[in-house]
């Protein structure tokens, strides 16, 4: 049989255990889970993205902004050899924001070009890969920034296809020649499932601190016996 004491002490150990694992917003840092670390930009950070290279003969880039999702137009140029694969480079080489290691960074990005578009995300160096994201379709870039902790200093995004692309007229009737990549870069929000998740840790453990500082005499220390 467990005294009340003791009962108290293996209940408070329990929360700040359990409380050990952190959801703070903006870095979507969990620490306790590793395969679950996650780090995303905030829209300013993505909004600061700017052209860091093409492939071939340079075109238009345009930065429309936006909240939550920055938006982002690319217009390679007719004059590059035809067809061929081209892209543009678009990032930041100046950030300084710290991460924990086994941290990944995550970022949502949304094609809202009427085609296909490759996306190829890279942190500090390292890659995602290159992901096809379908015409009107999403997907989230992660890229692993390392074993231990460090400063997040660069973040690139890449975008191309073999160009140029033929895409049927609206009516049907013909076709156009496609030079044009748009597409929305977002932060990767906390999923409501985690954030209620978090949200019941921060009670449970204000919890035991109201019944921690609660004096001894107000708390019932009867332990119930087992027949």
């Amino acid at each position: 049989m467990l005294r009340s004491g003791a009962l108290r002490h293996v209940r408070t150990s329990w929360v700040s255990a359990v409380a050990g694992i952190v959801v703070t917003a903006g870095a979507m840092t969990i620490a306790g889970i590793p395969s679950a670390q996650a780090l995303t930009l905030s829209t300013g950070q993505i909004g600061s993205f700017d052209v860091i290279s093409w492939s071939g003969i340079p075109g238009f880039h345009q930065n429309a902004g936006g909240s939550p999702a920055v938006n982002f137009s690319t217009i390679f140029n007719v004059d590059n050899p035809n067809p061929s694969y081209q892209t543009i480079t678009i990032g930041n080489d100046s950030l300084s924001q710290g991460f924990g290691a086994g941290e990944y960074l995550y970022l949502t990005v949304d094609n809202t070009n009427e085609n296909p578009w490759d996306f190829t995300l890279e942190a500090n160096g390292s890659s995602s890969g290159v992901v096809s994201i379908l015409d009107g379709s999403s997907a989230i870039l992660k890229v692993f920034l390392g074993a231990i902790d460090g400063t997040l200093t660069s973040v690139r995004l890449t975008v191309g296809a073999l160009l140029p692309m033929i895409t049927p007229n609206a009516n049907g009737v013909g076709s156009h020649l496609d030079y044009t990549a748009e597409y929305n870069v977002a932060p990767v929000p906390i999923p409501p499932a985690l954030a209620l998740f978090g949200g019941g840790l921060a009670g449970i453990a204000l919890l035991a601190r109201r019944r921690k500082q609660k004096p001894v005499g107000d708390m019932d220390t009867t332990v119930p016996m087992l027949n």
